[in-house]
């Protein structure tokens, strides 16, 4: 499975489903970088985060990153499209889950969740169970 270097510049971790039926990922594969593309190795306390954060993506189905959680393991860090700004791999790290990425992790596993949801159909599954 070939991904372009220019991707593969621009993730420092990335998974992607290599078999999928309708919405339910069946098999992935993962990849993290152990250095930047200007050869200076992450930390391994950086690296540890990428696989805890590309594992997690992998078994929730989340896809994409989150601009709105610093901490989190959903966080990109950086800042979102369009905007200037430094971005830095070695932003906070965490080596544990918060609060919120163990609702998002439970959630995910509910069996109210179903591949192919809307989000308001999600929204509803929230608001009409205790535990979200």
């Amino acid at each position: 499975y070939l991904l372009s270097k220019e991707f593969l510049d621009e993730n420092v971790g990335v998974f992607v489903p290599i078999d999928m039926e309708g919405y339910v990922i069946k098999k992935a594969i993962g990849a993290v970088a152990r250095n930047n593309i200007h050869g200076v190795d992450y930390s391994p306390i950086a690296i540890a985060h990428l696989i805890r954060e590309e594992a997690t993506q992998m078994i929730t189905g989340i896809f994409a990153d989150s601009y709105r959680y610093p901490g989190s393991i959903f966080y990109v860090g950086g800042c979102p499209p369009g905007e200037t700004c430094q971005t830095d791999v070695s932003r906070d790290m965490p080596l544990k889950f918060l609060p919120i990425d163990e609702q998002v992790i439970k959630l995910m596993a509910s069996p109210a969740i179903q591949p192919g949801m809307t989000m308001e159909q999600v929204r509803i599954v929230i608001r009409v169970t205790p535990a979200y």
